[in-house]
């Protein structure tokens, strides 16, 4: 029987090839009289099918699984509230009123972390990713204030958000290896420590990485 990984064969893959090994069997049994082989290519192909349906539905659990873990922050560093809201899908652009009052929101966090009020930071940043359109500054900014608020698995979450956007952002690299880092995930620390050299380099960010 062939045997599949199905971290590389899809699913069509997959069908196709039980149903050469069935083709194959097929002759194999035509040689020695077994008519009653051909009936083995559809079975085979049900099969095939349906077991392709049991991996779907156990990696959908799986995931989440995953998932639930991550947003009731279940994780090795301590306990973690909920992520913050991210910004609504398909909105890319922002109608002027919705742009005031997302230039407001920004404002009024930078102000609120100017005077150290964390929380407050946080939920006007907050506000204005909610509005739509967020950029990669948005994200890496609230990451700076999740890591301050000791919520590394949140930062990790909009510095990834953020690369989305901007690839090259060598802050959103580095906050996400000091998240990385604070969740003991050293190997991915050092990798974006390194990302983040190359892209843009910084003293600190070095001196972090030695660390």
């Amino acid at each position: 029987a062939l045997k599949l990984d199905y971290d590389v064969y899809d699913q069509q893959d997959y069908e196709e090839s039980l149903e050469v090994e069935a083709k194959v069997k097929e002759l194999k049994a035509a040689a020695v009289g077994k008519r009653n082989a051909e009936e083995e290519v559809p079975h085979a192909v049900v099969q095939a099918r349906f077991h392709w349906n049991e991996v779907k539905a156990e990696a959908a659990r799986l995931l989440e699984e995953n998932r639930q873990k991550l947003v009731a922050g279940l994780k090795d560093h301590g306990d973690e509230v909920p992520f913050p809201a991210m910004s609504p899908a398909g909105i890319e652009e922002l109608t002027d009123e919705q742009q005031d009052k997302q230039n407001a929101a920004k404002a009024q966090g930078a102000e609120a972390l100017e005077e150290g009020n964390l929380e407050l930071a946080l939920e006007k940043l907050t506000k204005a990713i909610e509005i739509g359109a967020a950029s990669a500054l948005h994200y890496v900014r609230r990451a700076q204030v999740l890591m301050k608020l000791d919520q590394p698995r949140a930062a990790a979450n909009d510095c990834t958000a953020a690369l989305a956007i901007n690839p090259d952002s060598a802050k959103a690299f580095a906050i996400r290896a000091r998240a990385y880092k604070k969740l003991d995930r050293i190997e991915d620390a050092h990798l974006d420590f390194q990302t983040a050299l190359k892209l843009d380099y910084d003293d600190q960010v070095y001196e972090e990485s030695l660390e």
